[in-house]
């Protein structure tokens, strides 16, 4: 790194003054610590490639065969076996419509409103019709009628 990056037609550091210097010196420090962490990652990157094709099933492999880019291999790996949006929407609705019919003995409060709440979120963010009220005056009331159906 050179000096004319601080002070414009500096051609060393001894054209540069105490405050441009300690600049200097803490960029050449930052760029030192930048290689070193970049070395320490250069080997653990180079293993990804290898490592997610041990991780897979043999008879996937074919679908990494021509990408060794690790990003562009995840990518794959997500196209290929990502569920697809109708298919997340379907299983969502069959997982509340479940979870609303548990007869209240079957577990506990504690574990069934968590499990709720984490269910209601991921249905709500995946917009599933039997969560998503579109009429604010008609909140949800199926956690009522759940657990006191009985």
């Amino acid at each position: 790194m050179e000096p004319s990056l601080i002070k414009p037609g500096a051609l060393s550091a001894s054209g540069l003054d105490a405050k441009e210097l300690a600049e200097y010196k803490d960029l050449l420090y930052f760029l030192k610590e930048e290689r070193s962490f970049k070395h320490s990652l250069s080997k653990p990157m180079a293993r990804i490639p290898s490592k997610t094709k041990d991780w897979l099933a043999p008879e996937w492999h074919g679908i990494l065969a021509d990408v060794t880019c690790p990003s562009r291999q995840l990518v794959r790996l997500k196209q290929q076996f990502a569920p697809k949006k109708n298919t997340r929407v379907q299983d969502l609705r069959t997982d509340w419509r479940k979870m609303v019919d548990i007869p209240y003995g079957r577990t506990s409060l504690e574990r069934w409103l968590l499990n709720w709440s984490n269910m209601h979120d991921d249905a709500k963010a995946a917009k599933v019709p039997d969560v998503c009220y579109t009429d604010a005056e008609y909140p949800p009331d199926s956690i009522l009628h759940s657990r006191y159906r009985q």
